[in-house]
């Protein structure tokens, strides 16, 4: 179509200006017959009027149905491979955006929620919930007091500093735990299996709390993004095909 091509557009561009599908605007190029209105629209989109068009987009005879006139065969469908990597398409772009949305809900969930201790243990409480094992070798942060005795130190006996020492601890013990009698912070290296050591962590770190309820939010707003997604798209793409072949039914007709 020569008025499209003066302002350097393509057939989708023109078919998005003039809200109607590329077949139609395909269609009309190729010749084929189309109700006013369809044309109103193009007409609209490029700036020129609706009797301009008509005159530049085909001859007259091709935008009447006469009788006794062949009906143009329908398009066929679009093949099926296609159609499966259309829908792969929009089910991995769906999979990456709730990806990226559980990612961040468990950042902003951490950074709110979870106390410094939680997060130093973190990926132990993870491994030893996911991997089961007899015995390993696991650090635990102690508090160690002036007779000399040790106990798992817990979220009121420490306060975020800068790593330091050779242990690279990064809590100094809190004003409260000096005042109950404790000297000083150390890791000591314990011999558990996996269950003991994820008991301890649960018992004296995570209140119980299994791996799974901390992730609940981030995996239901990853879910939620997922599905929110694939609904969009799926009406979006539902709504083009309606539009396709309502405008291809006027064209036939």
């Amino acid at each position: 179509m020569d008025l499209r091509t003066r302002k350097n557009w393509t057939q989708e561009k023109l078919a998005d200006k003039a809200i109607v599908s590329v077949r139609t605007v395909q269609n009309i190029e190729g010749g084929r017959p189309t109700q006013r209105s369809t044309l109103v629209r193009l007409a609209n989109a490029l700036g020129v009027s609706a009797h301009d068009l008509i005159f530049v987009a085909a001859p007259a005879e091709t935008t009447i149905s006469r009788p006794g006139a062949s009906i143009p065969a329908m398009e066929p469908l679009p093949h099926p491979k296609r159609r499966t990597k259309g829908l792969f398409s929009t089910v991995f772009v769906a999979f990456l955006l709730a990806e990226a949305a559980g990612i961040a809900t468990w950042f902003v969930f951490g950074a709110a929620v979870f106390t410094p201790l939680q997060r130093y243990y973190w990926n132990e409480y993870l491994n030893t919930e996911l991997f089961q094992g007899t015995k390993g070798n696991y650090r635990l942060l102690e508090v160690v007091d002036r007779r000399g005795e040790h106990r798992i130190a817990i979220d009121s006996d420490v306060a975020p500093a800068a790593i330091h020492g050779p242990q690279l601890v990064p809590f100094v013990l809190s004003a409260q735990a000096r005042h109950s009698g404790a000297i000083d912070l150390a890791v000591d290296t314990v011999h558990y299996g996996s269950a003991q050591m994820h008991q301890v962590l649960a018992t004296s770190i995570y209140a119980g709390r299994s791996v799974m309820e901390f992730s609940t939010p981030a995996w239901g707003v990853g879910l939620g993004v997922f599905a929110l997604r694939i609904f969009l798209l799926v009406r979006y793409r539902n709504r083009r095909r309606r539009l396709e072949v309502a405008e291809g039914s006027e064209g036939h007709g």
